[in-house]
């Protein structure tokens, strides 16, 4: 649904790849569709990251590592699948805590290093605005949101760009994530997991929550290091 948004005013009369790659770069010419394409990536990784929107949209592109498996706690979840990892730097960070996620959105980041991104060097952010290579401006961000829940048909409903992180959390504890690891990659809080993913787990979440509790009752300098954040 993402690409057909992206896409949604592309022509579709083309015939054979040479034409289909000019017609792209034609399309891709024009700044609402570049920032569209931004935008729409944005939108994908940010539901798989557990970021913070302002943490994600600072993001660049000397913090995304391809293929690292090298955190442990990944090895199994992943499965071997192409990831990657982002590290949430400690000054763009709203807890001021750096942390690494890794994320089964190496392809998403790959096709922005492709096209039609020009900034791609090491310092350049990741979602950049294709004129000035500073972060998209955050209007342009929530204007696009808008016409993707309009594209949707959610337009009634009351989402946002911080819904995706809270679908992400949702959906790794759903899968099996620890709540020790949903502490660190989301750089949130035991508490703060419990007050707002209790209903959203149901019994089992409580369940696992009298196991573990006691756990994190001893770790209360982590969570003070972490902060209180949903």
């Amino acid at each position: 649904i993402f690409m057909d948004w992206i896409y949604e005013d592309f022509p579709r009369y083309t015939t054979n790849e040479d034409e289909y790659k000019k017609i792209e770069e034609e399309y891709f010419s024009k700044k609402e569709n570049q920032d569209r394409f931004i935008v729409g990536h944005f939108i994908a990784i940010l539901m798989y990251c557990y970021a913070r929107p302002n943490e994600l949209k600072q993001l660049r592109w000397k913090s995304v590592e391809f293929d690292s498996l090298d955190l442990p706690e990944y090895k199994t979840l992943h499965k071997g699948r192409r990831i990657a990892t982002i590290t949430i730097e400690a000054a763009t960070s709203k807890v001021r805590k750096k942390r690494q996620v890794a994320t089964e959105c190496a392809y998403l980041f790959g096709r922005i290093l492709n096209f039609p991104s020009k900034f791609t060097a090491p310092d350049d952010y990741v979602f950049s605005d294709q004129t000035t290579g500073k972060i998209i401006d955050r209007k342009i961000f929530y204007k696009l949101w808008h016409n993707f829940m309009k594209f949707c048909n959610l337009q009634n409903e009351n989402y946002s760009f911080y819904s995706l992180r809270a679908y992400g959390i949702t959906q790794a504890l759903r899968n099996g994530a620890t709540f020790e690891q949903m502490t660190v990659t989301a750089g949130t809080s035991y508490e703060q997991l419990r007050i707002h993913y209790d209903k959203r787990i149901g019994g089992e979440f409580r369940e696992v929550s009298r196991r573990t509790k006691h756990r994190f009752d001893k770790r209360s300098s982590l969570e003070n290091e972490i902060g209180q954040e949903d």
